[in-house]
């Protein structure tokens, strides 16, 4: 992943000077993965801060992969048993 820039207010983000649209829920998550930046969110905290507490335990597996589709397959690491993080490039 290289430049991600994005905008909490906004409804895209930046990757390499490219404009990429998300979902609600793909900005929430990605916010909380900018927030712990360096740092692995496992999913029970994922889904907590990103307001998917009510919704099936695998559905921020299912964002992960919407946001890997959109910013690209190495923008996030999968670190097993735990959680996911940014990647650091």
């Amino acid at each position: 992943m290289s430049a991600l820039r994005s905008d909490d207010d906004a409804e895209s983000c930046s990757v390499a000077s490219r404009d990429v649209a998300l979902t609600p829920q793909e900005r929430l998550v990605l916010a909380v993965l900018e927030t712990n930046r360096g740092r692995v969110v496992g999913r029970v905290e994922l889904a907590r801060h990103s307001g998917m507490t009510g919704l099936s335990a695998r559905r921020c597996d299912s964002v992960i992969g919407g946001l890997r589709r959109r910013l690209g397959t190495d923008a996030i690491v999968t670190v097993r048993s735990r959680g996911w993080m940014l990647s650091e490039r």
